[in-house]
C-alpha cells in the first residue's frame, strides 16, 4: 500500500497525528481532571503547536505534578517526531517534483506550439530550422517528446550550439505510443506534428511510425468523440521506406502527409550529380536560409488567371497552385482561373515579405529565340551500395538520354546484385535508357582501395556518385568513408589531369620545335654560309604564346595537386573536361 499509494505518507502521518493527540488528550485529562474538549485543545497545542507545553505544569505537585510532566514530555516529544516526520514528507514531496521538471514527466502547457515524436540525428538540423522558420513570428515553442532521458537531449542541443531566434524548445521525456504522454505534450493543440523516423532497419523503423500514427488517429477520434475538434495541427510523417508509403497513408487518411527522406535525398543527388551547380539551388530553397515555399489562399485572386498572377507579385515567384482536396499542382496553364479556396505557392523570402499588386504589371512582349536542346549520352558511376539502389536507378532512367551507360562498383559480390536488384523490385531488362554495367569484376573491390578507384578511370565518367548506406557501418562510419572516397577521386582527377597537361605540353614543344626549324632559312654570302631568321610570323608567336600558357597551366596544376595531397582543398574537374577547355581557348586565338 505505501509503494502504490502515492498519499500513503500523508495519510499516515495525518493518522499518526490523531492518534498522538487522542492519547495526549486522555493523559491532560486523567492527571488534571479537566474537560475532554480543554484536553484536546490542550494536547493539539502541545503535538503541533507549543513544544514548551511541559513547562506550563509547574503548578502541579506531588505524584500528580510528576505524572503531568510526564504526560506533557511525552506530548512535546511526539510533537517533535510529528513536526520532523512532516518536513521529511515535504521536503521528499518537493525534490520528486524537481526531479520530475528535471525529468521532463511534467505536462506541457503551451498552445499552437510544434510538436516532434521520436529523436534521431536530424533533431538538431530539425530544430535549427523550425527556429530560423519562427523567428519572423517573435518565436514559438517547440515539444520534443522522446523515450531517452530529457538531460541528454538538452545536452545534445546545447552542445551544437543551436540559435533558438526567440524560439524555445522543451524536451519531455515518454513515449509517442502511450496516450497519456500524447496528452502531457498536449497533443491536441499543437499546430504541427512531426513523427521521426528513428532506428537504421527501415521496415522496423517504418512500424513505428505506423504504430504512432495509429496512437495519433486513436487521441483524434476520442477528442471528436468526447465532443472536442480533435488534432488541431497536420500530421508529416517520416518513412525509410517508399514502399512503407502506401500503408502509412491508408493508416493515416487525408490527414497525414508522408515524407520519404531517404527517397528525396537519392532524388536530389541525381538531379545534382547532372546538373553541376544544383546542390547549391536546392540548399537554398529546401531551407529556411534565404528563400523558401509558401502556400497562402490570397481572395483578391479570384477570378484571374494564372498569367496573370505571375505578374502580380514583386518579390515572390509564383510557381504552382493547391485546390481544396486536391494535390498541388506545379506550373499550371496561363488560362488556369484561381477559385476560391485555392491557395497560391510561391517562392518567398519569407511568408511576410510579398503581397500581390492591384493589377498586373506591364510587360512588353517578346520573341523568344528559337532553341533546340541537344542531349548527349551519359556514363555515369555509383560507387557504393544503397538500400534503394533500385529507386536511384529508375529514377535516373527517366532523365539521362538514351543509350547512357551506369557503372555500379562496389563491394557487394557480383553474383548477388541481381538478386538485391531483383528483391527491390527491379528488372535490368525493363530500362529504357540505361544500360547497366555491374558485372565486370573491376567493379568489385574496397571503396577506399586507391588503386581499384584508379582502375576505373574515373576521368572518362561525365557523373560520379558516391553512396552511403549507413545501416551497415552507422552514420558517422558511412560519412567517413563516403569522404575519403570523394577525396581519392579529387587527387587521382588531379594527378591525371597534371599529366595529360604535361604530355600535351611536351607535343606542343615538339611542334612548335618543328616549325622553328621549317622557317629556318639559310642564305650564302662571299662563300660564307650564314644563318638568317625570317622575323616572327603570326603562327610562330601563337605557338610560343600556347607554350607559355600550358607552362604556367601546368604549374598552377601541379600546385594544387601538392596542396590537395598535403591538406584536403577543394575540389578540381574531370582531367578531360580542362583539357577540353584549353584546347578550346587556344584554337579560338
Amino acid at each position: 500500500w505505501f509503494s502504490t499509494n502515492p498519499s500513503s505518507q500523508t495519510i499516515a502521518l495525518l493518522g499518526l497525528t490523531a492518534g498522538m493527540v487522542v492519547l495526549g488528550a486522555l493523559g491532560i485529562k486523567a492527571v488534571s481532571g479537566q474537560s475532554m474538549h480543554s484536553a484536546v485543545w490542550e494536547a493539539i497545542a502541545g503535538v503541533g503547536i507549543d513544544w514548551s507545553f511541559a513547562s506550563a505544569t509547574e503548578d502541579f505537585t506531588g505524584v500528580m505534578g510528576f505524572l503531568a510532566r510526564v504526560v506533557a514530555l511525552l506530548i512535546s516529544t511526539g510533537g517533535l517526531l510529528i513536526t520532523a516526520l512532516l518536513l521529511g514528507i515535504v521536503s521528499e514531496t518537493i525534490g520528486a517534483r524537481l526531479e520530475d521538471l528535471r525529468k521532463g514527466k511534467s505536462e506541457v502547457l503551451e498552445r499552437g506550439h510544434s510538436l516532434i515524436l521520436g529523436y534521431s540525428e536530424k533533431i538538431v538540423v530539425l530544430v535549427d530550422q523550425l527556429c530560423q522558420a519562427n523567428q519572423s513570428e517573435g518565436g514559438r515553442t517547440i515539444v520534443v517528446l522522446a523515450d531517452r532521458p530529457k538531460e541528454g537531449m538538452e545536452e545534445q542541443l546545447a552542445r551544437h550550439a543551436v540559435r533558438l531566434r526567440g524560439s524555445r524548445v522543451v524536451f519531455r521525456q515518454g513515449s509517442p505510443l502511450v496516450e497519456g504522454d500524447l496528452r502531457r505534450v498536449s497533443v491536441a493543440s499543437a499546430r504541427a506534428i512531426i513523427v521521426l523516423s528513428t532506428g537504421d532497419d527501415a521496415d522496423q523503423a517504418d512500424a513505428r511510425v505506423l504504430r504512432t500514427v495509429l496512437a495519433l488517429v486513436g487521441e483524434h477520434d476520442r477528442l471528436q468523440r468526447h465532443g472536442g475538434e480533435g488534432l488541431c495541427g497536420h500530421i508529416v510523417a517520416e518513412l525509410a521506406d517508399i514502399d512503407n508509403e502506401p500503408l502509412v497513408r491508408l493508416a493515416g487518411g487525408e490527414g497525414i502527409c508522408t515524407v520519404t527522406s531517404h527517397d528525396i535525398i537519392g532524388r536530389l543527388m541525381v538531379q545534382s550529380a547532372r546538373q553541376p551547380g544544383l546542390a547549391a539551388v536546392w540548399e537554398q530553397i529546401m531551407g529556411f536560409k534565404g528563400d523558401e515555399f509558401y502556400m497562402r489562399e490570397w481572395p483578391g485572386l479570384v477570378g484571374r488567371t494564372f498569367a496573370d498572377i505571375l505578374l502580380m507579385f514583386e518579390d515572390a515567384v509564383p510557381l504552382g497552385v493547391k485546390s481544396p482536396g486536391q494535390q498541388v499542382m506545379l506550373n499550371p496553364s496561363g488560362n488556369y482561373v484561381f477559385t476560391p479556396g485555392d491557395q497560391l505557392l510561391v517562392l518567398a523570402e519569407d511568408d511576410d515579405t510579398y503581397r500581390p499588386l492591384q493589377k498586373p504589371a506591364a510587360v512588353i512582349a517578346g520573341k523568344c529565340p528559337n532553341w533546340t536542346q541537344t542531349q548527349r549520352r551519359e556514363k555515369l558511376l555509383f560507387i557504393g551500395w544503397r538500400r534503394d539502389l533500385d529507386d536511384l536507378i529508375d529514377a535516373l532512367d527517366a532523365f539521362v538520354p538514351q543509350g547512357s551507360e551506369l557503372h555500379l562498383y562496389s563491394e557487394v559480390p557480383i553474383q548477388d546484385r541481381d538478386r538485391l536488384l531483383l528483391d527491390g523490385g527491379m528488372d535490368v531488362a525493363n530500362l529504357r535508357n540505361l544500360k547497366l554495367v555491374y558485372k565486370d569484376p573491376v567493379l568489385q573491390g574496397e571503396m577506399t582501395c586507391r588503386r581499384r578507384l584508379e582502375e576505373l578511370c574515373p576521368e572518362d565518367f561525365t557523373s560520379i556518385l558516391v553512396l552511403s548506406d549507413p545501416t551497415t557501418l552507422g552514420v558517422l562510419d558511412s560519412d567517413s568513408r563516403c569522404i575519403a572516397v570523394s577525396l581519392l577521386l579529387r587527387d587521382i582527377q588531379a594527378s591525371r589531369m597534371v599529366r595529360a597537361l604535361l604530355k600535351e605540353q611536351a607535343t606542343h614543344r615538339a611542334a612548335t620545335a618543328k616549325e622553328l626549324k621549317e622557317d629556318t632559312i639559310s642564305v650564302p654570302d662571299r662563300g660564307k654560309s650564314t644563318a638568317q631568321h625570317s622575323p616572327p610570323r603570326k603562327h610562330e608567336q601563337r605557338a610560343v604564346k600556347r607554350r607559355s600558357t600550358l607552362e604556367e597551366v601546368a604549374e598552377a596544376a601541379v600546385a594544387g595537386a601538392l596542396s590537395r595531397g598535403g591538406g584536403g582543398g577543394g575540389g578540381a574537374p574531370p582531367a578531360g573536361r580542362r583539357a577540353m577547355a584549353l584546347s578550346d581557348e587556344d584554337d579560338d586565338e
